[in-house]
């Protein structure tokens, strides 16, 4: 599995970051705090864990790690189940459409 690499993103930023094809200093001329999520990098990670695990093995994402709703509905499309721990959760993960919630 590929590692996040300091030297990598210390390039990027010589050359100006992007993320999603938006440059990082637009995005952040937003007053306050700024979470910045990269669908299409967590398409490719999850790729690469389905590729290294057995066919019948399932992945569950769980939901107290990042409630985001515009991740859990990617990560469900993906084909990923929700662990969930709260009636939030829950909701969070019925609106996303995950089949499976554990």
């Amino acid at each position: 599995m590929d590692n996040f690499c300091y030297r990598d993103l210390v390039q990027k930023w010589q050359d100006g970051i992007t993320v999603g094809g938006i440059k990082l200093s637009d995005i952040t001329k937003i007053p306050g705090p700024t979470f910045i999520y990269d669908l299409g990098i967590i398409e490719e990670k999850y790729q690469m864990l389905r590729k290294r695990l057995p066919k019948n093995v399932k992945i569950f994402y769980a939901l107290k790690a990042n409630g985001n709703r515009a991740v859990a509905e990617k990560v469900a499309k993906l084909g990923c189940g929700a662990d969930i721990a709260s009636e939030g959760e829950f909701y969070i993960a019925k609106k996303a459409g995950f089949r499976e919630i554990i």
